[in-house]
């Protein structure tokens, strides 16, 4: 039985080698044992066997399955299957060819099998003599799994290769340590260091002496807990220049905690840091003078007081306007005024003491933080040295202008504690040393602020007056003396308060050096003043010419003629019978061709004009013959003292010697006495206002001095004729 059994298997073994050659199967019966057979059919292997002298190859069962051939075929029959450009390989390696020594000595290889289903295997194939037939066997295995395995795994190590070479950031490695084991190619051309050179702690050679320092003690704490490393730093590049790189870097630990390896990557992010720069540059300084602004003068003011506080100093806020700005970008043009703002900067900048910080706030104001032991003579001795830099003037736009400032001081820790506190109180200061004349320094006192405080209120109590409509005016009543009559009355601005009462405009005096409120205010008398007027026509009231003061700020306002003849156009009342009444403080800041226009402007129109308060400001006799006034106005504080004082009186007579020889009325204000009236009577001064003929009172009451008037008109205008010889405008009903 078992004879019969090993018969019936090695015919079964044999017979496809029988088939294809007569005395073959016992070759393969004889050295293969069964078993064997078996164990390589379920490794997949299969076995082949090449004739000797001969290109027929004889295909075990396992191997007609794996290379879909017949049992016994030629090598080229055999190789129909394999690729194209594979086949001469292979059967150079069949022939023995590619096994030669002095071929390479191939062992075995690999090629892949394409079949007309389309199904595509790798056949791995080694071949070993038989020294007993003297053919040669041929070991066949389907290694496709492992193949396609492998060259999966070579295409992505050539991705992940393709990937760090390509970029932009450099992987290295470091020791437990952090000490650089291995880092590319690209690292050590980017640094132009050899790899010796790189090695270990080469990177210090190569990082900024500014960077270095601080960059190694964070690798150290790295290093000592573990935490990941993420800084920045300037590194050497192979041009000689430094460029801003991100070093990053992660430990790999033990299954203990240990660690065994940093994983890092440095990154070229110098664009990126440059950009950071100059958006941070732009966010803090200013674009036209280049000088830090305000935002970083808090910063810095806020760090010197917390530092100077723990030394006991002593730091000098100082506030410096530029004087009359204003009137060199009206005049010049803003160009020019930039070029001024850039000019004053440098030369503050120049005469500052080493340790001090300069900076624009805005506008024309510039800011000084000034560290100093606490004597207020240093303080007076910068200061000069910023008077003295700008009294030359400047050369702006081919054009020579002279630079001023004020400067208001404020010392931590006297003046303030907070960098908000000492800063508000500078402006204080700055605001009365422009107040007090410009072009000087001021330092903070506790007086200032109480006089802010009052100028404050005023400003709101204005602007609540305007808000519950209680601006009010009250008239005084304006005569002549040749006549013995009223000739017109003059506006006077009141305010009702809260209980009532009828405050003068003292009250809010600050309010009309703030545009804003002041605009508000005059809008608020004027449409007071046209009602009453309209009123008055209404019931048959002649009240003349009417004169309306102006603010100088009102006055200064681009808008306020359009604002003034649109008023009174839709009340229906007729220019001729309002006089403007222009203070001498329009000349103040302001370009006398500029103020002299508004004033034309206004008497083309038809408007009288009257120069309030002659002789107490800043007017010229020049400005008295360019510009077309109607009426002067005395003012009262040469009268009230006109029977003692001896310059009152030649200044008067003065004023109206030059009224009558310009052709202008002259209006006396303030009399008060008949002893005042009797020395105005002997100058030959024909109209007056003042307390002795009338006080202000409301449009009820000016009515009542107004109507026993009303049936004498035309004897009034006929005294109001002019004399011959003398061309001059009447103030009067018309």
């Amino acid at each position: 039985m078992n004879r019969q059994r090993k018969d019936d298997s090695e015919r079964q073994t044999g017979s496809g080698l029988a088939a294809a050659s007569g005395d073959a199967p016992h070759i393969w019966v004889d050295s293969l044992p069964q078993p064997l057979i078996s164990a390589l059919d379920a490794a997949g292997i299969a076995i082949a066997y090449r004739l000797p002298e001969s290109r027929t190859v004889i295909f075990s069962d396992a191997a007609q399955r794996l290379l879909d051939v017949k049992p016994s075929t030629t090598i080229e029959r055999a190789l129909r299957t394999v690729g194209r450009k594979y086949r001469r390989r292979l059967a150079d390696f069949v022939t023995g060819k590619a096994r030669h020594p002095d071929a390479g000595g191939l062992s075995r290889i690999i090629v892949p099998l394409l079949f007309e289903s389309g199904v595509r295997k790798w056949l791995e194939l080694s071949m070993s003599a038989d020294p007993a037939g003297g053919g040669e066997y041929l070991i066949l295995r389907d290694c496709t799994e492992d193949t396609d395995t492998r060259r999966r795994l070579e295409r992505e190590r050539e991705h992940l290769r393709h990937t760090v070479e390509l970029n932009p950031q450099l992987p290295w490695l470091a020791d437990a340590q952090g000490n650089i084991i291995a880092f590319t190619e690209r690292y050590e051309i980017m640094t132009g260091r050899t790899a010796e050179e790189l090695t270990g702690n080469g990177w210090a050679l190569i990082t900024h002496p500014d960077d270095r320092e601080r960059a190694m003690e964070q690798t150290a704490h790295s290093v000592a807990t573990g935490d990941p490393l993420d800084t920045r730093v300037r590194v050497r590049t192979a041009d000689g220049a430094y460029r801003w790189m991100r070093v990053t870097a992660y430990c790999l630990r033990d299954d203990e905690g240990k660690i065994l390896r940093w994983f890092g990557y440095t990154e070229d992010i110098d664009d990126h840091v440059l950009i950071e720069q100059q958006i941070r540059w732009t966010a803090e300084h200013d674009a036209l003078t280049r000088l830090p602004n305000r935002m970083v003068f808090n910063r810095q003011l806020e760090d010197a007081l917390t530092s100077e506080y723990q030394l006991g100093q002593k730091i000098a806020v100082l506030l410096a306007d530029v004087d009359n700005f204003k009137d060199v970008n009206d005049v010049l043009g803003h160009d020019s005024g930039d070029a001024l703002l850039i000019g004053c900067g440098e030369s503050i900048g120049r005469a500052l003491p080493p340790g001090s910080m300069l900076s624009r706030i805005g506008g024309d104001e510039f800011a000084i933080i000034l560290p100093f032991d606490g004597a207020v003579s240093v303080l007076n001795e910068v200061c000069d040295r910023i008077f003295a830099a700008m009294r030359d003037p400047l050369n702006v736009n081919g054009q020579s202008v002279e630079c001023r400032v004020s400067i208001g001081a404020a010392i931590f820790p006297f003046h303030g504690q907070s960098p908000t506190e000492l800063f508000k109180n500078a402006d204080i200061a700055l605001y009365q040393a422009k107040a007090r004349g410009r072009g000087q320094m001021t330092v903070f006192s506790l007086e200032m602020k109480q006089e802010t405080q009052r100028r404050v209120a005023m400003v709101n109590l204005g602007r609540k007056a305007v808000e519950s409509d209680s601006i009010i005016p009250y008239y005084q009543l304006q005569v002549s003396l040749e006549e013995n009559r009223p000739i017109g009355f003059e506006a006077l601005l009141r305010r009702r308060d809260r209980q009532g009462r009828i405050c003068a405009p003292s009250s809010i005096s600050a309010a009309f050096e703030d545009a804003e409120v002041a605009e508000a205010i005059g809008d608020a008398m004027l449409k007071a003043v046209l009602a009453d007027m309209q009123m008055a026509e209404n019931r048959g009231v002649d009240l003349g010419t009417v004169s309306v003061n102006f603010s100088t700020a009102e006055f200064r306002s681009a808008t306020f003629i359009d604002r003034l003849t649109n008023r009174i156009a839709d009340a229906g009342i007729d220019f001729s019978r309002v006089m403007i009444e222009v203070t001498e403080g329009v000349f103040l800041g302001r370009p006398a061709d500029s103020a002299a226009q508004t004033i034309r402007t206004l008497h083309d129109l038809g408007f009288k004009i009257a120069l309030d308060d002659f002789g107490t400001g800043y007017a010229s006799l020049v400005h008295l013959r360019q510009l077309p006034v109607d009426t002067l106005k005395i003012d009262q504080s040469f009268i009230r003292a006109l029977v003692d004082s001896k310059d009152d009186l030649a200044i008067v007579s003065a004023i109206l010697n030059l009224g009558a020889s310009l052709g202008l009325n002259v209006i006396a204000e303030g009399i008060e006495s008949e002893a005042q009236l009797s020395i105005l009577r002997g100058l030959k001064l024909r109209y007056a206002q003042g307390y002795l003929f009338a006080h202000p009172v409301p449009i009820e009451e000016a009515f009542a001095l107004a109507l026993p008037w009303q049936t004498q008109g035309h004897a009034r205008d006929q005294a109001h004729g002019e004399r011959p010889g003398i061309h001059k405008r009447m103030i009067g009903w018309r």
